[in-house]
């Protein structure tokens, strides 16, 4: 099978009773257990974590949320990633990013109102969450590109938006309103289509919200080759955004490589992501042999923590409010 085809993530849900002082293991997508890490570096990651986001700080979480961050944070490149990297970008010169039956090719050029872009690429996602056989590449994409949308409406809300405000009701839910008329414009709809409705935007709100900020961490190659476990972790509602916040910070002190591979692919996948076009081979050969060279967890030894590597947490708070 074309690995860009391939079916809707499996869905981890492994055994979390883990003491602080054992060095975790953690489960690849087709459950093979594997060592994690030395324990020196297992428990300096931990106690990392534990300062800024462990029960006694602002974060609250406890030890076992903690160890399953970094759980899915040292798993977060998929191990197949060149060869599907290779697959994907022939894929895309045949047909493009978006181009398939029955699914619209949204406007991301920013030519239109955030509204309409919104409803474009939201349109999107439901049609290709709806297919028997899902690309879950593209459905990642389909339910980050919304929440950036969103986000942008809710921060150029305009005088009505602030009046409705000022009648008790949050900035979000005046936005998602404006969303269902574009939506349903026109369109007779019952009350439990409009209660549909918004439970669906406010799911792929939430999922968006989490890849949003990593994409803003690591840039838009984390769309291409994350791992199927790194990918169900954030679609879980148990992987709280306190979890996802975390994992950012883990990432930056664990694994700057992996952070700086994503980034290497970033600008490309920007391009192939809007639209653009690809010209083989994809990505380019020296992109490419970094990917093949970077092997999660064995030849990445553990990098000293340093403030510099860590985005300020002010920074992070705002991805996730």
């Amino acid at each position: 099978m074309d690995p860009s085809l391939e079916t809707d993530d499996q869905e981890w849900t492994g055994d979390l009773t883990i003491s602080r002082a054992t060095t975790p293991a953690s489960m690849d997508s087709f459950g093979a257990v594997i060592p994690l890490i030395s324990t020196e570096r297992y428990r300096r990651s931990l106690d990392a974590l534990t300062v800024r986001f462990g029960n006694a700080s602002c974060g609250g979480l406890n030890d076992i949320q903690l160890i399953e961050v970094m759980r899915v944070g040292d798993f977060f490149v998929r191990s197949d990633a060149a060869t599907f990297l290779q697959s994907f970008g022939l894929g895309r010169e045949r047909s493009g990013f978006w181009r398939s039956a029955a699914l619209t090719t949204p406007n991301l050029e920013g030519q239109i109102p955030p509204v309409d872009s919104f409803c474009q690429i939201y349109q999107c996602a439901e049609a290709l969450q709806q297919r028997s056989v899902i690309n879950s590449t593209r459905l990642r994409v389909a339910r980050t590109l919304p929440y950036q949308y969103f986000k942008k409406l809710c921060d150029t809300a305009g005088p009505e938006v602030h009046e409705r405000r000022g009648r008790g009701r949050a900035t979000p839910t005046i936005v998602i309103d404006q969303i269902l008329s574009g939506l349903y414009s026109g369109i007779s709809r019952l009350e439990t289509g409009q209660k549909r409705s918004r439970e669906a935007l406010r799911t792929h709100r939430k999922i968006g919200k989490k890849w949003s900020a990593l994409v803003h961490c690591a840039g838009f190659g984390i769309l291409l080759i994350y791992s199927e476990r790194f990918c169900s972790a954030m679609k879980q509602s148990k992987f709280t955004q306190g979890m996802a916040e975390a994992l950012i910070f883990y990432l930056c002190i664990a694994h700057p490589q992996g952070i700086r591979l994503y980034q290497l692919l970033s600008d490309e996948s920007k391009q192939i992501i809007r639209g653009g076009s690809v010209l083989y081979p994809w990505p380019a050969l020296d992109k490419r042999y970094a990917v093949e060279e970077y092997t999660q967890d064995k030849t990445v030894q553990y990098a000293e923590y340093r403030e510099e590597w860590v985005h300020p947490i002010s920074f992070l708070s705002d991805w996730f409010q």
